[in-house]
């Protein structure tokens, strides 16, 4: 399990299988592996992955909010 402190409160977090993930393929294996890394949780002189990832998702929810409200106006 991983947990952000700030988001734990929200019942925010990732949960990884690592049994399921060495049976499957070694694709599950490096995903965990990024995720749980170092370099993903304390880089040095760069953003967070989590972070990138949860501000990129932010934004493109925010654009698919804009493109339905601009289809819906049209109507």
């Amino acid at each position: 399990m991983l947990v952000e402190r700030h988001k734990w409160g929200q019942g925010k977090y990732l949960l990884f299988d690592i049994e399921r993930a060495l049976d499957t393929r070694q694709e599950a294996v490096r995903l965990v592996a990024t995720f749980i890394s170092k370099d993903a949780l304390a880089p040095e002189g760069a953003a967070v992955l989590h972070d990138q990832i949860d501000e990129k998702s932010h934004k493109h929810a925010f654009a698919v909010s804009e493109d339905l409200k601009t289809a819906f106006a049209r109507r």
